[in-house]
């Protein structure tokens, strides 16, 4: 009985190891077959998220792409346009610096007006108009001065885009780089960096996608905005060339009529005075030989004179009752008195000629004096045209 005992565990300790072992096969079978579906699944996700990272990936490649060429292309044209306003400054210091010239001329020309003398010599419309050239050119100057200023600033911030839109460039250059490298690498060309980079890439990732966006755009938007601003300030420089050009020339030409003006003026009184320097010396020549012909009346009436007064001198020797006033003895005072009226009568003319004679000789000092102004007065505008017709045919 104990021997059928052992029999019936023996037999039953057999059977629980075949069951044991039967459930583990089970098991073992179950499990293979879930790992075989897990791993076949693993397998399908991980290729959909590898396709999926690929195409993400691409995506990307042509969003940066596309950035990067719009970029390209905003930065054209804000070096096409720096290269404009360059040009623009350039002009505006040539033109600041062609008023040198004009103004030179000018200040000499008043400064040679101060030569001109005597009754010449006062503030005329040639001075009043010149004084308006020199302040005009001077405040044109001061204008594109102040516009040089500006147009260095819109440089500096033209510059200064372009700079910002280079560096996005080359930023996305570089990404565009590593996103097409990590697009052509497999799992055997990676390293060993899982771990760190899972870590790092979720502390040093700085900015979403919609910043990244606006970033280029603000930068992009920032070239446009600058470019806008140097093309109005173009137009405008445009506009203030061409204005203060027909100021400039608008005065410049008030300035020379005013010349001409006043050399006519000059030529017209130096003729009229030249015509009566002719007349008076002419009188001079007259008035000269009126005093000789009144000289010679004078000296005419001498000898007579003489007569009769001898003849007045030797009667006074008659004796006692001879001496009497008969017609001959009033007839030789009436004779000497006569005489000497006349010679009074001429002398008193021979003086009042000769202060004619002195009366025309000041004047004609006079004229002579004012010729000699005039001339000097030509000479000197003369000259001022003459150096303003250079300068006005001189290249620009």
């Amino acid at each position: 009985r104990a021997m059928a005992t052992k029999h019936q565990q023996w037999s039953k300790t057999n059977a629980a190891v075949v069951q044991q072992a039967a459930t583990t096969r089970t098991v073992a079978q179950t499990d293979r077959q879930v790992t075989h579906n897990t791993i076949r699944a693993n397998s399908e996700d991980l290729q959909r998220t590898q396709r999926d990272v690929q195409n993400k990936l691409a995506l990307r490649a042509d969003d940066i792409e596309n950035r990067k060429r719009d970029l390209a292309t905003a930065l054209a044209n804000v070096q096409a346009e720096i290269t404009e306003l360059i040009a623009y400054i350039q002009h505006v210091e040539s033109t600041i610096k062609e008023k040198e010239a004009p103004l030179a001329v000018a200040g000499e020309c008043v400064d040679a007006r101060k030569g001109r003398q005597g009754p010449d010599l006062f503030k005329d419309d040639v001075d009043d108009k010149l004084a308006a050239e020199i302040s005009l050119l001077l405040k044109v100057q001061d204008l594109f001065r102040a516009k040089h200023v500006v147009a260095t600033e819109q440089l500096r911030l033209l510059r200064a885009s372009a700079f910002q839109l280079n560096e996005d460039i080359n930023d996305k250059s570089v990404s565009l780089h590593i996103d097409s490298t990590c697009t052509s690498m497999d799992a055997t060309q990676a390293p060993d960096l899982f771990r760190d980079t899972v870590r790092r890439t979720k502390t040093e990732t700085t900015a979403l996608p919609e910043e990244w966006e606006q970033f280029t755009a603000s930068n992009i938007a920032k070239s446009e905005s600058e470019i806008a601003k140097s093309i109005a300030l173009r137009e405008e420089l445009d506009a203030l060339f061409k204005s203060t050009a027909a100021d400039l020339l608008a005065a410049a030409n008030t300035t020379e009529d005013s010349f001409n003006s006043r050399l006519a003026e000059y030529t017209d009184a130096r003729n009229l005075a030249a015509q009566q320097l002719g007349k008076v010396k002419q009188d001079i020549a007259v008035q000269d030989r009126a005093i000789a012909d009144i000289q010679d009346v004078i000296a005419s009436r001498d000898p007579p004179l003489k007569l009769a007064t001898t003849r007045l001198e030797k009667r006074m020797g008659r004796p006692n009752i001879e001496l009497v006033r008969d017609p001959p003895q009033h007839a030789l005072v009436n004779e000497v008195q006569a005489l000497d009226l006349s010679v009074q009568q001429l002398s008193e003319k021979l003086a009042q000629a000769q202060d004619i004679l002195k009366g025309l000789i000041r004047s004609e000092l006079a004229l002579d004096q004012d010729i000699a102004v005039k001339t000097n007065s030509i000479n000197i505008d003369n000259a001022c045209m003459l150096k303003r017709q250079h300068l006005k045919y001189a290249p620009q």
